[in-house]
């Protein structure tokens, strides 16, 4: 039989005289982490007092952390710990793992929101999507996750639908194609346009050396410009060779 004050938990004297016994209680309380009023380094330095209060030996320590965590900040270490367990990590590479997890998260999204800008060249487009994976701890997966980044967010629709339709891509292969059907593309509408220009000025003098009646009876040539050069649409196919699909 026993008796509670104050949070302890006493026990009965036994015997006649015997006094009752104080269990020994933990000093001081951690409590899960919660990213939105502590920062990790704060976290980590109380867990760190609180172990060494309570003297906590290291091999306890791995286990007292995981009890503590909190369920959010446990399942993302297991996700981490794949296939592995969290128990199976030593104290010092749970730190690791978790350390600026937040931060990651918050990168990550940043990355996946990414696409390319109606002003932004391939190259540029590549170098911010290399920018914003330097904190987002992609590890092995990197390449593959830029290269997938770059293809769902390439906003010329005929280049992604190539990059699609190949079965094996690599990042330096994805890189090099956006970049070469990209230029191609714009040489393409450019070489038109001047064609264009020089036709129509052509004509344009060779009505002129005709009789008065006959520049009368002659249609007006308009000049063409950069608008109606681009009502072109132009893809290129696997043999390499442009060609022009009429509006």
């Amino acid at each position: 039989m026993g008796f509670l004050i104050h949070g302890y938990a006493f026990k009965t004297a036994g015997k006649m005289g015997e006094q009752p016994s104080l269990p020994p209680r933990s000093i001081g309380n951690i409590g899960q982490f919660d990213e939105a009023v502590e920062t990790w380094e704060s976290y980590t330095e109380r867990v760190e007092l609180y172990f060494t209060a309570n003297g906590v030996s290291n091999d306890l320590k791995v286990v007292s952390f995981l009890s503590v965590i909190g369920r959010k900040t446990y399942s993302l270490l297991k996700s981490i710990a794949a296939p592995g367990k969290p128990v199976e990590l030593t104290y010092a590479q749970i730190l690791q793992f978790l350390n600026g997890q937040p931060s990651v998260i918050a990168e990550r999204f940043r990355f996946h929101k990414r696409d390319q800008r109606q002003d932004e060249g391939i190259m540029s487009h590549v170098a911010e999507i290399r920018k914003l994976s330097l904190h987002c701890n992609f590890g092995d997966n990197l390449n593959d996750t830029q290269r997938d980044r770059l293809v769902c967010g390439i906003n010329t629709e005929n280049i992604q639908k190539r990059l699609l339709s190949e079965r094996t891509l690599t990042l330096d292969k994805v890189i090099a194609l956006a970049v070469a059907m990209k230029t191609a593309s714009k040489d393409a509408v450019e070489l038109r346009e001047q064609r264009h220009v020089i036709g129509a000025v052509n004509k344009l003098h060779t009505t002129g050396k005709g009789s008065n009646s006959s520049k009368t009876s002659s249609p007006q040539l308009k000049t063409p410009t950069r608008s109606s050069a681009l009502k072109l649409m132009l893809y290129i196919c696997r043999c390499g060779g442009l060609h022009r699909v009429e509006n």
